[in-house]
């Protein structure tokens, strides 16, 4: 029994030895006093925890506020910012997330609400600018704001809504300049006869004929919605058309107002 309790003491002295190595371990330079390994930094209000790599932030780094919580996780490269990173409200819910390369926004950017509704949803291109659609959102998850911007500028129709998804105002964006409300120009496209001829193959189910001035669904050959919108004289005036690969699923959909193509629809799963 003797034997065992001794056994015992020394595994329970080497096992705190090793956890106060762990602990001086932090904070570390090397004979060139470059810091090298874990550090805690201190902050002004709280601190950061980490791994340095000759004299520079690598990898990922936690930033705590006074309470312990972590307020942000950022992902460092030879010192500099680069990758995922996420930032937090102090009740541990995401604020933001994104990708940041070359000091900038690169891909899908989060921005939420503290209650962990989405609150914004950016796309970034390579270069750091805006570019596909845009879309940010009230509290209650309805949508308020959806564009097309292509490189930084709006482009095409900028919608808002209320809080109840209602669409309350249209505005039309030529370069990142309003050029006009949705109504000023309605009025003058359906005027100069402006639509889109569809195939006339196409059909409506055989309980709804086709009109010419209405709202239409028209179906390819397939039974897959091919034409969904306003038609005036037969034409597609306000609406979508929707391309399918060879094996029948949803490709890509065409979104046109007045007549003229303004670019591409998100594709969502409710879509497929």
């Amino acid at each position: 029994m003797k034997t065992m309790l001794t056994s015992l003491s020394v595994a329970i002295i080497t096992v705190n030895s090793f956890a106060t190595n762990i602990e001086t371990n932090y904070n570390t330079v090397d004979l060139n006093g470059m810091k090298q390994g874990m550090w805690k930094v201190s902050l002004a209000n709280g601190y950061e925890v980490g791994k340095f790599m000759n004299d520079e932030k690598e990898g990922v780094w936690l930033t705590y506020n006074a309470n312990g919580t972590v307020i942000s996780e950022l992902t460092y490269v030879a010192g500099e910012i680069r990758g995922d990173y996420k930032t937090y409200f102090s009740n541990g819910q995401i604020q933001e997330m994104g990708q940041w390369v070359n000091k900038k926004n690169k891909g899908e950017f989060f921005r939420y609400f503290e209650n962990g509704s989405i609150h914004q949803h950016f796309q970034f291109n390579a270069e750091g600018k805006r570019s596909g659609f845009q879309r940010t959102y009230f509290e209650n998850g309805q949508l308020a704001i959806e564009v097309n911007v292509e490189n930084g500028l709006e482009q095409g129709i900028c919608a808002r809504y209320d809080k109840k998804g209602n669409l309350v105002a249209e505005t039309v964006f030529e370069n990142g300049v309003a050029i006009a409300t949705e109504g000023e120009l309605y009025g003058e496209a359906l005027e100069s006869g402006a639509g889109i001829e569809v195939d006339a193959e196409l059909v409506t189910n055989e309980a709804t004929p086709f009109s010419p001035n209405s709202a239409n669904v028209l179906y390819d050959a397939n039974g897959n919605v091919a034409v969904s919108g306003i038609f005036k004289n037969g034409k597609l005036f306000d609406g979508k058309i929707f391309h399918y690969n060879e094996s029948g699923t949803l490709d890509h959909v065409e979104v046109y107002k007045r007549g003229k193509h303004i670019g591409l629809a998100h594709i969502t799963k409710a879509s497929l």
